[in-house]
């Protein structure tokens, strides 16, 4: 459902006799920071502004794009992204694109609204009118978000570090983007980037892409990176076949070697943690939090109230149909209050099943189920 009401359009000092953002002003306009906060944008005599405004359903992410095209020179494009209710100015993503002409700043903006659309459901307007519409979905095949997921050390329980590995084949670079809990600011997380020799990831050289994102600024901003790799001839490495094509067949040892040392480019120490095995062919990008979903006590109290260990052994032993046959039987027993318990349930045997079988559509589903009972959606 669209937004009935949008941000709110900035306006200009009513002492300057500026008119809104999106429409004509005299000499400057202002771009969104956090909140709406307004930050003054210059531009040469004459020029106007054109503004467009983006959210998202969960109303959490709002992006600003305006444009600066001044008649016959090349003009701008800048985009500012920051998390709906934030106060805070460095949470603010921005960006700024050189615009050629009419026809470059179209593909520009059908470039972001495709980003966008990747990253979610999102709603577009114009800044003149407000009038919202909901974006398109791209026709092209979304990037491939999966990551390797590598635990911090010290660091509470479940948390880990995200790498994505890029490779160019031609040039014999190795490129990895890696996102972290933000230490000291819950809900925010770290994005950088190293560039280095596979497989000394931690002798690489680190740039630190921006240190405060929340959940779906990050997500935003690695759509982004993973469709400009592929740009300038980087290809994504996640699969244990894709190491061995690229790598060849001493690929698992130092590939272990370069995730087991990833907590040494942000802390420094020497100290390896346990390294996760690429994952196979088709997985899901948060098995390994679903694994570790079915020891949850939560967990493991539901199946022990309705399910006996030795009823637990034969149920998964005999599949998704012996399984689904028995929980079905169960809800017809028991009072429609347990039938969630009950599926949760279901759904942990399932991934029981499923997981060592490699049946990869079944492992998200019910692995999906379990590991937002345990986690909540995050």
């Amino acid at each position: 459902m669209a937004p009935r009401r949008g941000p709110r359009v900035a306006k200009a000092s009513k002492k300057m006799g500026e008119k809104c953002l999106g429409r004509p002003a005299r000499d400057r306009s202002y771009l969104y920071g956090a909140n709406g906060q307004m930050v003054e944008f210059a531009m040469g005599t004459g020029q106007s502004t054109r503004h467009w405004v983006y959210t998202n359903d969960a109303r959490t992410h709002e992006v600003h794009a305006q444009s600066a095209i001044p008649g016959n020179r090349a003009g701008i494009l800048r985009t500012t992204e920051f998390p709906v209710g934030s106060n805070d100015p460095t949470e603010v993503v921005l960006a700024e694109m050189r615009v050629e002409d009419e026809l470059q700043l179209r593909m520009l903006l059908r470039e972001l609204e495709e980003r966008l659309a990747f990253t979610g459901t999102y709603y577009r307007a114009d800044a003149a009118n407000m009038k919202w519409a909901n974006l398109p979905q791209p026709e092209r095949t979304a990037p491939d978000l999966r990551a390797h997921q590598v635990p911090l050390p010290g660091a509470g329980k479940g948390a880990a570090m995200q790498l994505h590995h890029f490779h160019k084949q031609d040039a014999g670079q190795d490129r990895m983007l890696l996102s972290m809990p933000s230490p000291g600011a819950p809900g925010r997380h770290v994005l950088a980037q190293v560039e280095f020799d596979w497989p000394d990831m931690a002798g690489g050289d680190l740039n630190i892409l921006h240190h405060k994102l929340t959940a779906t600024t990050l997500k935003s901003s690695v759509v982004r990176e993973h469709i400009e790799a592929p740009r300038k001839g980087f290809a994504k490495l996640i699969e244990a076949r894709d190491y061995q094509r690229t790598f060849g067949d001493s690929w698992r040892e130092r590939t272990k070697q370069m995730l087991s040392r990833a907590a040494n480019v942000f802390f420094g120490t020497d100290a390896p943690s346990t390294p996760p095995e690429p994952l196979p062919a088709g997985a899901p990008e948060d098995l390994q939090l679903m694994r570790e979903s079915l020891s949850s006590p939560r967990v493991m109290a539901l199946k022990a109230r309705f399910v006996s260990s030795i009823d637990e052994a034969h149920l998964v032993a005999g599949g998704e149909h012996a399984i689904r046959r028995h929980i079905q039987g169960l809800r017809m027993r028991n009072d429609h209050r347990s039938h969630y318990d009950l599926a949760i349930v279901e759904a942990a045997l399932l991934l029981q099943y499923a997981d060592p079988a490699q049946m990869w559509d079944l492992v998200t589903e019910a692995g999906g189920k379990v590991m937002r009972f345990v986690h909540g959606y995050q």
